[in-house]
Protein backbone atom coordinates (compact mmCIF):
# COMPACT_ATOMS: atom_id res chain seq x y z
CA UNK A 1 0.00 0.00 0.00
CA UNK A 2 1.01 3.71 -0.57
CA UNK A 3 0.25 6.74 0.40
CA UNK A 4 0.51 9.66 -1.83
CA UNK A 5 0.69 13.36 -0.13
CA UNK A 6 -0.01 15.96 -2.58
CA UNK A 7 1.48 19.39 -1.17
CA UNK A 8 0.13 17.66 2.75
CA UNK A 9 0.94 21.33 4.31
CA UNK A 10 -0.03 24.14 1.76
CA UNK A 11 -1.87 26.69 3.27
CA UNK A 12 -2.24 25.10 7.27
CA UNK A 13 -0.65 26.69 10.18
CA UNK A 14 2.17 25.29 12.17
CA UNK A 15 0.70 23.57 14.71
CA UNK A 16 -1.68 21.39 11.87
CA UNK A 17 2.14 20.77 9.65
CA UNK A 18 3.87 19.62 12.47
CA UNK A 19 0.15 16.69 13.10
CA UNK A 20 0.67 16.01 9.64
CA UNK A 21 4.34 15.17 9.73
CA UNK A 22 3.40 13.06 12.99
CA UNK A 23 0.88 11.12 10.78
CA UNK A 24 3.20 10.55 7.63
CA UNK A 25 6.04 9.71 9.90
CA UNK A 26 3.29 7.32 11.86
CA UNK A 27 1.97 5.77 8.74
CA UNK A 28 5.91 4.78 7.58
CA UNK A 29 6.02 3.36 10.42
CA UNK A 30 4.06 1.17 9.90
CA UNK A 31 5.28 -0.26 6.93
CA UNK A 32 2.75 2.04 4.49
CA UNK A 33 5.39 3.62 1.29
CA UNK A 34 4.86 7.34 2.15
CA UNK A 35 5.22 9.77 -1.41
CA UNK A 36 5.64 13.39 -0.91
CA UNK A 37 5.21 15.89 -3.54
CA UNK A 38 5.96 19.24 -2.26
CA UNK A 39 7.78 22.32 -3.42
CA UNK A 40 9.14 22.59 0.22
CA UNK A 41 12.65 22.20 -0.10
CA UNK A 42 12.73 22.47 3.86
CA UNK A 43 10.03 20.00 3.83
CA UNK A 44 11.24 17.48 1.96
CA UNK A 45 14.61 17.52 3.77
CA UNK A 46 12.85 16.99 6.82
CA UNK A 47 10.90 13.67 5.69
CA UNK A 48 12.62 11.84 2.91
CA UNK A 49 14.19 9.09 2.88
CA UNK A 50 14.58 10.04 -0.86
CA UNK A 51 14.06 12.98 -3.08
CA UNK A 52 13.58 12.82 -6.76
CA UNK A 53 13.72 16.18 -8.75
CA UNK A 54 11.62 16.56 -11.81
CA UNK A 55 12.00 18.81 -14.30
CA UNK A 56 9.49 19.02 -17.47
CA UNK A 57 7.79 15.67 -16.36
CA UNK A 58 11.38 13.77 -16.17
CA UNK A 59 13.43 12.60 -13.05
CA UNK A 60 16.98 15.41 -13.41
CA UNK A 61 18.16 14.01 -9.63
CA UNK A 62 18.22 12.20 -7.05
CA UNK A 63 19.19 12.44 -3.78
CA UNK A 64 19.80 9.56 -0.85
CA UNK A 65 20.30 9.54 2.71
CA UNK A 66 22.47 12.42 4.19
CA UNK A 67 22.54 13.89 0.85
CA UNK A 68 19.49 15.16 1.51
CA UNK A 69 19.72 18.66 2.55
CA UNK A 70 17.18 21.83 1.80
CA UNK A 71 20.57 23.47 0.15
CA UNK A 72 20.62 20.24 -2.41
CA UNK A 73 17.30 20.24 -3.15
CA UNK A 74 17.44 23.94 -4.23
CA UNK A 75 20.07 23.97 -6.08
CA UNK A 76 19.15 20.63 -7.97
CA UNK A 77 15.94 22.12 -8.81
CA UNK A 78 17.39 25.64 -9.86
CA UNK A 79 19.99 23.46 -12.18
CA UNK A 80 17.59 21.26 -13.58
CA UNK A 81 16.91 23.08 -16.79
CA UNK A 82 20.80 22.64 -17.56
CA UNK A 83 20.53 18.73 -16.63
CA UNK A 84 17.18 18.93 -19.08
CA UNK A 85 19.02 20.84 -22.22
CA UNK A 86 21.69 17.92 -21.75
CA UNK A 87 19.02 15.31 -23.49
CA UNK A 88 20.48 13.15 -26.38
CA UNK A 89 19.30 13.84 -29.61
CA UNK A 90 17.13 10.72 -29.78
CA UNK A 91 15.13 12.29 -26.48
CA UNK A 92 14.79 15.20 -28.09
CA UNK A 93 13.16 14.25 -31.44
CA UNK A 94 10.97 11.59 -28.93
CA UNK A 95 9.60 15.06 -26.89
CA UNK A 96 8.93 16.35 -30.16
CA UNK A 97 6.97 13.56 -31.38
CA UNK A 98 5.06 13.49 -28.24
CA UNK A 99 4.23 17.02 -28.34
CA UNK A 100 2.90 16.38 -31.66
CA UNK A 101 0.66 13.77 -30.50
CA UNK A 102 -0.23 15.93 -27.91
CA UNK A 103 -1.52 18.41 -30.21
CA UNK A 104 -3.09 16.11 -32.94
CA UNK A 105 -4.93 13.82 -30.04
CA UNK A 106 -6.63 17.37 -28.24
CA UNK A 107 -9.96 18.29 -28.38
CA UNK A 108 -8.56 21.26 -29.92
CA UNK A 109 -7.38 19.49 -33.00
CA UNK A 110 -10.59 19.20 -35.16
CA UNK A 111 -10.41 23.44 -34.52
CA UNK A 112 -7.15 23.49 -36.26
CA UNK A 113 -7.66 21.59 -39.07
CA UNK A 114 -10.85 23.57 -40.01
CA UNK A 115 -8.82 26.67 -40.49
CA UNK A 116 -7.04 24.84 -43.93
CA UNK A 117 -10.62 23.64 -45.08
CA UNK A 118 -11.56 27.56 -44.65
CA UNK A 119 -8.75 28.77 -46.67
CA UNK A 120 -9.33 26.16 -49.25
CA UNK A 121 -12.71 26.67 -49.58
CA UNK A 122 -12.04 30.64 -49.71
CA UNK A 123 -9.65 29.82 -52.55
CA UNK A 124 -12.13 28.01 -54.38
CA UNK A 125 -14.35 30.81 -54.16
CA UNK A 126 -12.22 33.69 -54.88
CA UNK A 127 -11.53 31.26 -57.98
CA UNK A 128 -14.33 31.38 -59.06
CA UNK A 129 -15.71 34.75 -59.29
CA UNK A 130 -13.70 38.04 -58.84
CA UNK A 131 -16.49 39.57 -56.04
CA UNK A 132 -15.94 36.93 -53.15
CA UNK A 133 -12.97 39.01 -52.29
CA UNK A 134 -14.74 42.47 -51.83
CA UNK A 135 -16.27 44.47 -48.89
CA UNK A 136 -19.59 43.96 -49.77
CA UNK A 137 -19.83 40.14 -49.86
CA UNK A 138 -18.02 40.04 -46.32
CA UNK A 139 -20.59 42.41 -45.23
CA UNK A 140 -23.12 40.28 -45.91
CA UNK A 141 -20.96 37.16 -44.88
CA UNK A 142 -19.69 37.78 -41.53
CA UNK A 143 -23.26 38.97 -40.08
CA UNK A 144 -24.59 35.26 -41.14
CA UNK A 145 -21.41 33.41 -39.34
CA UNK A 146 -21.83 35.20 -36.27
CA UNK A 147 -25.73 34.01 -35.93
CA UNK A 148 -24.47 30.29 -36.75
CA UNK A 149 -22.02 30.71 -34.26
CA UNK A 150 -23.90 31.72 -31.75
CA UNK A 151 -26.68 28.84 -31.97
CA UNK A 152 -23.29 26.64 -32.12
CA UNK A 153 -21.93 28.20 -29.01
CA UNK A 154 -25.05 27.74 -27.11
CA UNK A 155 -25.31 23.99 -28.16
CA UNK A 156 -21.57 22.97 -27.69
CA UNK A 157 -22.65 24.37 -24.02
CA UNK A 158 -25.39 21.77 -23.54
CA UNK A 159 -23.71 19.12 -25.65
CA UNK A 160 -20.19 19.46 -23.72
CA UNK A 161 -22.64 17.78 -20.53
CA UNK A 162 -23.72 14.91 -22.65
CA UNK A 163 -27.40 16.30 -23.52
CA UNK A 164 -28.36 18.03 -26.52
CA UNK A 165 -30.91 21.05 -26.91
CA UNK A 166 -33.15 20.49 -30.47
CA UNK A 167 -35.27 23.62 -29.29
CA UNK A 168 -32.59 26.24 -29.58
CA UNK A 169 -33.88 26.90 -33.14
CA UNK A 170 -37.97 27.47 -31.84
CA UNK A 171 -36.73 29.71 -29.09
CA UNK A 172 -34.97 32.14 -31.72
CA UNK A 173 -38.05 32.40 -33.69
CA UNK A 174 -40.38 33.14 -30.57
CA UNK A 175 -37.99 35.30 -29.35
CA UNK A 176 -38.28 37.28 -32.97
CA UNK A 177 -41.82 37.17 -32.90
CA UNK A 178 -41.84 38.48 -28.99
CA UNK A 179 -40.14 41.66 -30.62
CA UNK A 180 -42.43 42.04 -33.24
CA UNK A 181 -44.49 42.79 -31.00
CA UNK A 182 -43.06 44.99 -28.67
CA UNK A 183 -40.16 46.56 -30.59
CA UNK A 184 -42.38 48.69 -32.76
CA UNK A 185 -41.02 51.67 -35.08
CA UNK A 186 -40.94 54.43 -32.38
CA UNK A 187 -40.33 52.53 -29.29
CA UNK A 188 -38.30 54.59 -26.68
CA UNK A 189 -35.15 53.56 -24.55
CA UNK A 190 -37.18 51.88 -21.94
CA UNK A 191 -39.66 49.96 -24.32
CA UNK A 192 -36.52 48.05 -25.87
CA UNK A 193 -35.04 47.04 -21.92
CA UNK A 194 -37.93 46.29 -21.35
CA UNK A 195 -38.48 43.70 -24.41
CA UNK A 196 -34.78 42.39 -23.66
CA UNK A 197 -35.36 41.48 -20.45
CA UNK A 198 -38.91 39.96 -21.47
CA UNK A 199 -37.14 37.74 -24.17
CA UNK A 200 -33.85 37.18 -20.83
CA UNK A 201 -36.61 35.54 -18.61
CA UNK A 202 -38.30 33.79 -21.69
CA UNK A 203 -35.38 32.27 -22.87
CA UNK A 204 -34.65 31.09 -18.89
CA UNK A 205 -37.71 29.91 -18.38
CA UNK A 206 -37.17 27.45 -21.44
CA UNK A 207 -33.93 26.42 -20.32
CA UNK A 208 -35.35 25.40 -17.16
CA UNK A 209 -38.05 23.54 -18.72
CA UNK A 210 -35.45 21.73 -20.56
CA UNK A 211 -33.58 20.60 -17.74
CA UNK A 212 -36.91 19.98 -15.79
CA UNK A 213 -37.66 17.36 -18.53
CA UNK A 214 -34.39 15.28 -18.54
CA UNK A 215 -33.48 15.93 -14.90
CA UNK A 216 -36.76 15.89 -12.99
CA UNK A 217 -38.70 13.97 -15.16
CA UNK A 218 -35.81 11.80 -16.39
CA UNK A 219 -37.00 12.19 -20.04
CA UNK A 220 -34.13 11.45 -22.56
CA UNK A 221 -32.78 14.89 -23.89
CA UNK A 222 -33.57 14.38 -27.40
CA UNK A 223 -37.17 13.45 -26.95
CA UNK A 224 -37.54 16.09 -24.37
CA UNK A 225 -35.92 19.30 -26.39
CA UNK A 226 -37.67 17.94 -29.21
CA UNK A 227 -41.40 18.30 -27.78
CA UNK A 228 -40.06 21.64 -26.56
CA UNK A 229 -39.27 22.49 -30.45
CA UNK A 230 -42.69 21.48 -31.08
CA UNK A 231 -44.02 23.91 -28.18
CA UNK A 232 -42.45 26.62 -29.19
CA UNK A 233 -42.96 26.55 -33.01
CA UNK A 234 -47.11 25.82 -31.92
CA UNK A 235 -47.21 29.15 -29.73
CA UNK A 236 -44.66 31.34 -32.45
CA UNK A 237 -47.20 30.44 -35.11
CA UNK A 238 -50.00 31.01 -32.86
CA UNK A 239 -48.87 34.33 -32.33
CA UNK A 240 -47.44 34.62 -36.07
CA UNK A 241 -49.59 32.62 -38.40
CA UNK A 242 -48.21 34.79 -40.93
CA UNK A 243 -44.77 36.73 -41.28
CA UNK A 244 -45.36 40.42 -39.75
CA UNK A 245 -44.96 43.33 -37.74
CA UNK A 246 -41.74 45.81 -38.11
CA UNK A 247 -39.26 46.03 -35.62
CA UNK A 248 -37.70 49.06 -34.56
CA UNK A 249 -34.54 50.40 -36.98
CA UNK A 250 -33.03 52.25 -34.18
CA UNK A 251 -32.54 48.77 -32.05
CA UNK A 252 -31.33 46.83 -35.53
CA UNK A 253 -29.16 49.31 -36.64
CA UNK A 254 -27.33 48.57 -32.84
CA UNK A 255 -27.32 44.95 -33.45
CA UNK A 256 -25.76 45.88 -36.83
CA UNK A 257 -23.00 48.30 -35.68
CA UNK A 258 -20.10 47.31 -37.35
CA UNK A 259 -15.96 47.69 -36.82
CA UNK A 260 -14.88 48.59 -40.16
CA UNK A 261 -16.46 45.56 -42.53
CA UNK A 262 -16.57 43.13 -39.12
CA UNK A 263 -19.84 43.40 -37.28
CA UNK A 264 -19.11 44.03 -33.18
CA UNK A 265 -21.57 40.90 -32.70
CA UNK A 266 -18.49 38.92 -34.62
CA UNK A 267 -16.14 40.62 -32.35
CA UNK A 268 -17.82 39.93 -29.45
CA UNK A 269 -18.61 36.07 -30.52
CA UNK A 270 -15.19 35.36 -30.68
CA UNK A 271 -14.16 36.74 -27.47
CA UNK A 272 -16.97 35.19 -25.79
CA UNK A 273 -15.92 31.84 -27.29
CA UNK A 274 -12.41 32.35 -26.33
CA UNK A 275 -13.17 33.16 -22.78
CA UNK A 276 -15.20 29.83 -22.63
CA UNK A 277 -12.39 28.16 -23.84
CA UNK A 278 -9.95 28.80 -20.90
CA UNK A 279 -13.14 28.62 -18.70
CA UNK A 280 -13.66 24.85 -20.10
CA UNK A 281 -9.87 24.00 -20.27
CA UNK A 282 -8.33 26.41 -17.33
CA UNK A 283 -10.79 25.90 -14.34
CA UNK A 284 -11.75 23.67 -11.91
CA UNK A 285 -15.35 24.68 -12.77
CA UNK A 286 -14.69 23.55 -16.48
CA UNK A 287 -13.51 20.28 -15.43
CA UNK A 288 -16.34 19.31 -13.49
CA UNK A 289 -18.68 20.50 -16.41
CA UNK A 290 -16.53 18.07 -19.26
CA UNK A 291 -16.76 15.15 -16.18
CA UNK A 292 -20.59 15.58 -15.57
CA UNK A 293 -20.53 15.35 -19.58
CA UNK A 294 -17.69 12.34 -19.73
CA UNK A 295 -19.73 9.97 -17.05
CA UNK A 296 -21.92 11.30 -15.04
CA UNK A 297 -22.93 8.64 -13.05
CA UNK A 298 -19.00 8.44 -11.77
CA UNK A 299 -18.44 12.15 -11.37
CA UNK A 300 -22.12 12.50 -9.10
CA UNK A 301 -19.71 9.46 -6.95
CA UNK A 302 -17.12 12.05 -6.78
CA UNK A 303 -19.29 15.28 -5.54
CA UNK A 304 -19.81 16.64 -8.80
CA UNK A 305 -22.97 18.53 -8.61
CA UNK A 306 -24.03 17.34 -11.96
CA UNK A 307 -27.49 18.42 -11.70
CA UNK A 308 -26.30 22.34 -11.70
CA UNK A 309 -24.05 21.99 -14.21
CA UNK A 310 -27.13 20.90 -16.92
CA UNK A 311 -29.29 23.23 -15.25
CA UNK A 312 -26.09 26.17 -15.96
CA UNK A 313 -26.02 24.39 -19.83
CA UNK A 314 -29.63 24.01 -20.31
CA UNK A 315 -30.11 28.10 -19.41
CA UNK A 316 -27.18 29.18 -21.04
CA UNK A 317 -27.99 27.49 -24.61
CA UNK A 318 -31.33 29.27 -24.11
CA UNK A 319 -29.75 32.90 -23.45
CA UNK A 320 -27.29 32.04 -26.47
CA UNK A 321 -30.62 31.61 -28.87
CA UNK A 322 -31.89 34.74 -27.40
CA UNK A 323 -28.71 36.60 -28.35
CA UNK A 324 -29.29 35.15 -32.14
CA UNK A 325 -32.27 35.87 -32.06
CA UNK A 326 -31.31 39.82 -32.01
CA UNK A 327 -29.09 38.85 -34.91
CA UNK A 328 -32.18 37.35 -36.90
CA UNK A 329 -34.23 40.29 -35.89
CA UNK A 330 -31.36 42.88 -37.71
CA UNK A 331 -31.87 40.87 -41.08
CA UNK A 332 -35.37 40.22 -41.27
CA UNK A 333 -36.90 43.10 -39.84
CA UNK A 334 -40.28 41.48 -39.06
CA UNK A 335 -42.03 38.81 -37.23
CA UNK A 336 -40.95 35.04 -38.56
CA UNK A 337 -42.45 31.83 -36.41
CA UNK A 338 -39.93 29.96 -38.30
CA UNK A 339 -36.82 32.01 -38.97
CA UNK A 340 -34.54 30.31 -36.01
CA UNK A 341 -35.15 26.60 -37.56
CA UNK A 342 -32.91 25.59 -39.63
CA UNK A 343 -30.40 26.89 -36.99
CA UNK A 344 -31.21 23.62 -34.79
CA UNK A 345 -29.17 20.75 -37.25
CA UNK A 346 -27.36 23.38 -38.41
CA UNK A 347 -25.89 24.64 -34.94
CA UNK A 348 -25.54 20.58 -34.33
CA UNK A 349 -23.43 19.97 -37.29
CA UNK A 350 -21.50 23.13 -36.58
CA UNK A 351 -20.38 21.70 -32.98
CA UNK A 352 -19.47 18.28 -34.63
CA UNK A 353 -17.37 19.95 -36.88
CA UNK A 354 -15.43 21.82 -34.09
CA UNK A 355 -14.69 18.57 -32.86
CA UNK A 356 -17.43 18.29 -30.19
CA UNK A 357 -18.46 14.31 -29.34
CA UNK A 358 -22.11 14.01 -29.05
CA UNK A 359 -22.38 11.73 -26.13
CA UNK A 360 -20.69 14.95 -23.92
CA UNK A 361 -17.78 15.26 -22.36
CA UNK A 362 -15.46 16.64 -25.07
CA UNK A 363 -15.45 19.83 -27.67
CA UNK A 364 -14.22 23.51 -27.85
CA UNK A 365 -16.05 26.70 -28.03
CA UNK A 366 -13.68 27.78 -30.64
CA UNK A 367 -14.08 24.60 -32.52
CA UNK A 368 -18.05 25.13 -32.70
CA UNK A 369 -17.16 29.22 -34.13
CA UNK A 370 -14.78 27.41 -37.22
CA UNK A 371 -17.72 25.31 -37.75
CA UNK A 372 -20.16 27.94 -38.16
CA UNK A 373 -17.87 29.53 -40.31
CA UNK A 374 -17.33 26.86 -42.15
CA UNK A 375 -21.13 26.14 -43.31
CA UNK A 376 -21.39 29.54 -43.90
CA UNK A 377 -18.57 29.21 -46.21
CA UNK A 378 -19.41 25.94 -47.70
CA UNK A 379 -22.65 27.61 -48.53
CA UNK A 380 -21.22 30.77 -50.50
CA UNK A 381 -18.87 29.02 -52.11
CA UNK A 382 -21.52 26.50 -53.78
CA UNK A 383 -23.65 29.84 -54.97
CA UNK A 384 -20.35 31.61 -56.25
CA UNK A 385 -19.10 28.56 -57.97
CA UNK A 386 -22.57 28.29 -59.23
CA UNK A 387 -23.68 24.39 -58.12
CA UNK A 388 -27.19 23.63 -57.42
CA UNK A 389 -28.14 23.97 -54.01
CA UNK A 390 -27.91 20.71 -52.99
CA UNK A 391 -24.45 20.58 -53.07
CA UNK A 392 -24.66 22.60 -49.82
CA UNK A 393 -25.97 20.21 -48.22
CA UNK A 394 -23.78 17.30 -50.24
CA UNK A 395 -20.23 19.51 -48.80
CA UNK A 396 -21.88 20.11 -45.64
CA UNK A 397 -22.70 15.93 -44.48
CA UNK A 398 -19.38 14.69 -46.22
CA UNK A 399 -17.34 17.03 -44.26
CA UNK A 400 -18.95 16.39 -40.88
CA UNK A 401 -18.92 12.55 -41.81
CA UNK A 402 -14.95 12.80 -42.51
CA UNK A 403 -14.19 15.27 -39.09
CA UNK A 404 -16.55 12.95 -36.84
CA UNK A 405 -14.53 9.51 -38.55
CA UNK A 406 -11.53 11.16 -38.82
CA UNK A 407 -11.43 12.37 -34.81
CA UNK A 408 -13.02 9.11 -33.34
CA UNK A 409 -10.19 7.27 -35.58
CA UNK A 410 -7.24 9.48 -34.14
CA UNK A 411 -9.03 9.25 -30.34
CA UNK A 412 -9.29 5.50 -31.01
CA UNK A 413 -5.46 5.05 -31.97
CA UNK A 414 -5.06 7.12 -28.55
CA UNK A 415 -6.88 4.83 -26.26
Amino acid sequence: KVFLADEPTQGVDIGARTELYGLLRSAAERGTGVIVVSADAAELAGLCDRVVIFSRGRPVTELIGTDITERAITQAAMTSTTAHGEESRPQRVERKVRTLERVTHSDRAPALALVPALIALAWVAADASPFYVTSRNFTLLLPLVGTLALFALGQQLVMITGAIDLSIGPLAGLQVVIASFMLGPGVSGVGMAATVAVMVVVGLAVGLLNWALTELLEINALIATLVTFSALQGVSLILRPTSGGAISRDFTDIVRSRWGIVPGAVIAVAIVAIAFELFLYRTSVGVRVRATGSDGQVARKVGVSTRKFLLMAYCGSALFATLAAFMLMAQSNTGNATIGNSYTLSSVAAVVLGGASIFGGRGSFVGAVLGAATIIQINTVVQFVGWSLEWQQYLLGGLTLCAASLYSTVRGQRG
